[in-house]
């Protein structure tokens, strides 16, 4: 979550985590940016 927090443009993120009861657990990462080219240039096209 740091690599998104310190990105130019990225305006917060956060992770979310569930146990789902079989020994697994589900991840799920919302992150907000500034416009999609920011996007783009933090994740590649």
């Amino acid at each position: 979550m740091a690599e998104y927090r310190r990105t130019p443009g990225n305006q917060g993120a956060h992770m979310l985590a569930r146990d789902l009861g079989d020994g697994g657990t589900e991840i799920v990462t919302l992150s907000f940016w500034n416009s999609l080219d920011v996007v783009r240039g933090f994740a590649g096209a």
